[in-house]
């Protein structure tokens, strides 16, 4: 019957006409479709973005249009624009922007969420196009917009993995190659009609690199045997072709002395990081000492090299040059480390004889978040919030084995250390709850879970994660809340902390104390550390910092220093404004910097530590430093001082009484320490931000009332 029926229609010419023109304008419009969706780079890569807060997703080229996918990562409330007259650069030409999903371009859009998905239209770029830049004038900009499934024709900014091993072979640049975790100067470069090349270095050697074949080249360095090899645009070493098994980590019992040597490159840094910083950072918190942020500093040579050793007590987690290159890894002891972060291209690569962990850390960067904790929140729960750590650190672990069953030959080394990390970020964040609890005191069955799951059986070496070290130090507090510090040995037997953590852990306590007051020790804390600890290196730290106070209590005595002014021309004032009046009225005609700091005050003391610089950067100004310390035992005020050397003809301390400091505060609303003030010359509080930790913006800030 169906037929009979499509037969009758089509003996009627006129609607067969139309049947057919309906069918060729279906069949024109697909194939329109597909023409102007030549090619769409799904895992695309990029060079320097000169924001953290902004990534290319996707990019489509169409015959008559080019399509960006953009994701911006700013914290909701927040607001962003792409202004109207953006552009893509590709070989010298600029493509203009043409139109936004999501946002209007040239206004302001307001975060909803910490994250937006959106797409830029520009125009057409050209379809062999294999790179481009993103310019959003004095805004955003992206260079090296690339497919990293791509194959480059030539070896110029390329990297190259052994195929058999997986691991980073060689690199090569404009005029270096980089092998053996060194970068080599280039005599010479070869290129020859077959895509083959040879690279004479200036040592003479002779690189051999072989045709392009099957997306793989065979690389011979002369004096060694020749090696297959495929490259890799890839932001990180992509995954290793097969699994390995090994577990654990370098562990030397804590020996003091050891250390490793990291070398490295930052190839074609802009100009703008290069302001940053002339010397590569590397950081980690101290174990023993429990003090956070210690640094070690390289020189950064003309072309981005640099090398640092840093000593370290075992398998430490090291921060690499935060601001520059986001890079958290472990660094093992007995073992060297190269690392190249090419802005150019993007990728952050190690290379070395066991790198595999540091090169899965970069390509696989695990989840960073914890259950949020928002301070002074009325009618807090501990248990809620317990609950809330649980759900955040079992979302974390469900991403991970999503990880472990997309890339099966990921590591069990990266795969146990982020899931000790997942669990020692819970337990920090767990412990630090207790501020928020009422008379920060945490329920019984909570500190049963935190023992059982945190401090037990905890992951060795200890060094490994620096947030079990803040863990260990509020766990310890909270156990310890109301009892002397002779209690604390007994407390961490009873919850049966092992041996090696109960010395480190101990050792860090009467470090804190030292810390804190900036005294040695007293004869009966001094044999209580001798007799608890039995760790070599946990009790010789103790003694140097014991020692280093002594020697400077003894060293000389600053009690008559001009520098140190009495409080008794302020007797019987209670008025903090009527105390700082007087106070500065001997320095009329000058600037008065004024500090609020104390000897208890961790973030004071690493600012007092850099004076000496403050003081010789503001030189040219006619400037009267006046230090007022709270809550500071006289002891260790004048310890501080002498430590760091905060004496001269234009220094003034001060050490009030506790109802006379509370007073001033009261008066200059300090809130936080350190807090600092600026009076102008005819004493007048000066309404701006006068932080000497800044101490540029503080000298323009002195050069523009000293105009006026």
């Amino acid at each position: 019957m169906v037929s009979l029926f499509l037969g009758n229609y089509f003996k009627n010419t006129r609607m067969k006409r139309i049947l057919f023109s309906m069918l060729f304008g279906v069949v024109a419009s697909a194939m329109t479709m597909i023409s102007h969706a030549e090619t769409v780079w799904n895992n695309v890569v990029t060079g320097y973005v000169n924001t953290s807060n902004l990534a290319i997703t996707k990019v489509t080229l169409y015959g008559d249009r080019a399509e960006l996918g953009v994701r911006i990562n700013y914290r909701a409330g927040n607001w962003i624009r792409i202004a109207a007259d953006s552009y893509l650069l590709a070989n010298g030409r600029k493509y203009a922007v043409k139109d936004a999903t999501v946002i209007k371009l040239g206004e302001k859009f307001d975060m909803v969420a910490d994250t937006m998905d959106f797409a830029l239209t520009f125009e057409p770029l050209p379809m062999e196009v294999t790179s481009f830049e993103f310019v959003e004038p004095h805004g955003w900009n992206v260079i090296n917009i690339r497919n990293a499934e791509s194959v480059p024709e030539g070896i110029v900014d390329t990297y190259w993995r052994n195929v058999a091993t997986g691991d980073w072979y060689i690199g090569f640049a404009e005029k270096h190659v980089v092998f053996d975790c060194r970068v080599w100067d280039v005599a010479r470069r070869l290129d020859k009609k077959d895509g083959s090349c040879e690279v004479t270095l200036a040592d003479g050697r002779v690189i051999k690199v072989g045709k392009l074949k099957k997306g793989q080249r065979t690389i011979a360095i002369e004096g060694k045997k020749s090696v297959v090899c495929r490259p890799f645009l890839t932001k990180a070493l992509p995954d290793y072709p097969f699994k390995d098994e090994r577990k654990g980590f370098v562990d030397n019992g804590y020996r003091v002395g050891d250390t490793v040597t990291v070398t490295g490159w930052l190839k074609d840094m802009p100009q703008r990081e290069w302001r940053k910083n002339r010397y590569f950072e590397v950081s980690a918190d101290a174990i023993f000492t429990g003090k956070f942020g210690t640094t070690f500093f390289a020189q950064i040579d003309s072309l981005g090299r640099f090398e640092v050793k840093v000593p370290l007590v075992n398998s430490t987690q090291f921060f690499f040059d935060w601001r520059r290159t986001h890079l958290s890894t472990i660094l093992e002891p007995g073992n060297s480390y190269f690392l190249l972060f090419d802005f150019k291209t993007g990728q952050k690569i190690w290379m070395g004889s066991d790198v595999r962990l540091q090169n899965e850390m970069a390509a696989h960067s695990h989840s960073w978040d914890s259950a949020p904790l928002k301070r002074n929140t009325k009618g807090f729960d501990p248990k809620v919030y317990w609950r809330q750590a649980d759900s955040v650190r079992n979302a974390q672990m469900a991403g991970l084995q999503q990880l472990v069953e997309k890339c099966p030959t990921i590591s069990q080394r990266y795969v146990d250390y982020v899931t000790g990390f997942y669990r020692y970020i819970q337990g920090e964040r767990m412990m630090q709850a207790r501020f928020e609890a009422d008379n920060r005191s945490l329920p019984a069955d909570y500190m049963d879970f935190v023992t059982r799951n945190f401090l037990r059986d905890a992951a060795r070496p200890y060094t490994l994660y620096r947030d079990f070290y803040q863990f260990m130090t509020d766990y310890l507090d909270q156990l310890s809340k109301g009892r002397p510090f002779e209690a604390k040995p007994a407390l961490l037997d009873s919850v049966g902390c092992e041996q090696t953590l109960r010395d480190i852990t101990l050792c860090r306590e009467f470090c804190r104390v030292i810390d804190n007051t900036r005294l040695p020790l007293s004869e009966s804390m001094l044999a209580l550390a001798e007799s608890e600890i039995k760790l070599p290196a946990a009790l010789a730290v103790v003694k140097e910092m014991h020692e280093k106070y002594l020697t400077l209590q003894q060293q000389y005595d600053i009690s008559g220093s001009q520098c140190l002014k009495s409080a008794d021309a302020f007797a019987g004032m209670i008025n903090g404004g009527d105390i700082l009046r007087k106070m500065i009225e001997p320095y009329k005609g000058k600037f008065v910097l004024l500090d609020v700091w104390g000897t208890w005050c961790g973030p004071c003391k690493r600012a007092l530590a850099t004076s000496r610089e403050e003081f010789e950067a503001l030189k040219d100004f006619d400037i009267v430093y006046l230090y007022l310390a709270n809550r500071s035992g006289d002891g260790a005020w004048k310890n501080v001082i002498k430590e760091y050397n905060v004496l001269g003809d234009n220094v003034v301390h001060y050490n009030l009484p506790e109802n006379q400091q509370m007073a001033v505060e009261q008066f200059l609303d300090v809130k936080s320490w350190p807090s600092y003030r600026l009076y102008d010359r005819d004493g007048n509080l000066v309404d701006a931000i006068a932080d000497p930790r800044n101490v540029d913006q503080l000298k323009r800030l002195l050069q523009k009332l000293q105009a006026q």
